[in-house]
């Protein structure tokens, strides 16, 4: 049993750029759990693929042949997500070689753009700021119209719904282990896509990984820390901001 956030998982031994129709994608085959390599992904491969969004094929490449494939499945077997994810990707049967399966990169740079509005958002709307408009738009194609959903106090609902879609319409399962005398939650998602979720879901819910409150970026926290190692001027900059917000407070009414 693994006690990391994330259960190990198998990364397919044969993986290689090809083109699927039109379209250019990840072909892969798993071989056998002995040429299988197997990952234990962390915080920091969630911050890599949210990276993904302008990346070359061949760094869509190197990432998968480190942390995986996101396993999108053949149509039939497709959910409701998959089949909006890939409907603006020509669909046709599966590579001819028995065994093989295949990724469009298209659906790994959205899903990349998809994951870092949507924790930047999370982000936001944890500080008590309005998310951009853009940020919406990166996350479900359209900004919050109508009036309900352009209330404040709906917008946390609308991000969660999507969210708890995803995790739905996916492989992800929570595990019980144990560390000492800690029982602890690891998430198994038996692909890349599922470990994305599951690290975003322990980010959100700030027990063993936190996002940072400047930057977004999924951080290992030490106490209450609410940033990153990289924004060690974001603990200063909250304390100025306090400091002016007091000192306006009391100050005297002319």
């Amino acid at each position: 049993m693994s006690h990391g956030i994330i259960a190990p998982y198998r990364v397919p031994a044969l993986l290689e750029l090809s083109r699927v129709g039109e379209q250019p994608a990840l072909v892969y085959k798993y071989v056998s759990l002995q040429a299988d390599r197997l990952v234990v992904p962390d915080h920091r491969t969630l911050s890599s693929f949210r990276g993904l969004v302008n990346a070359t094929d061949q760094e869509i490449l190197d990432f998968a042949k480190r942390f995986g494939v996101l396993e999108w499945p053949p149509e039939s077997e497709k959910t409701l997500w998959e089949k909006e994810s890939a409907s603006k990707f020509d669909e046709i049967p599966l590579a001819t070689k028995k065994g093989e399966r295949y990724d469009f990169l298209g659906q790994w740079r959205a899903l990349a753009q998809e994951l870092d509005a949507f924790i930047k958002i999370a982000r936001d709307l944890g500080k008590g700021e309005d998310p951009s408009d853009e940020l919406w738009k990166d996350l479900f194609g359209r900004v919050p119209s109508e009036a309900r959903e352009r209330r404040f106090e709906n917008k946390r609902a609308l991000l969660l719904n999507r969210f708890n879609d995803r995790i739905e319409m996916s492989d992800l399962r929570p595990m019980l282990s144990r560390k000492s005398d800690d029982y602890r939650i690891t998430f198994a998602g038996g692909n890349l896509k599922g470990a994305l979720l599951g690290l975003t879901i322990q980010g959100l819910i700030g027990q063993r990984l936190r996002i940072c409150a400047r930057c977004s970026e999924i951080f290992e926290p030490q106490g209450k820390r609410k940033y990153c190692e990289g924004c060690p001027q974001g603990a200063h900059a909250d304390a100025a901001r306090r400091h002016r917000k007091r000192k306006a407070s009391t100050r005297s009414p002319v």
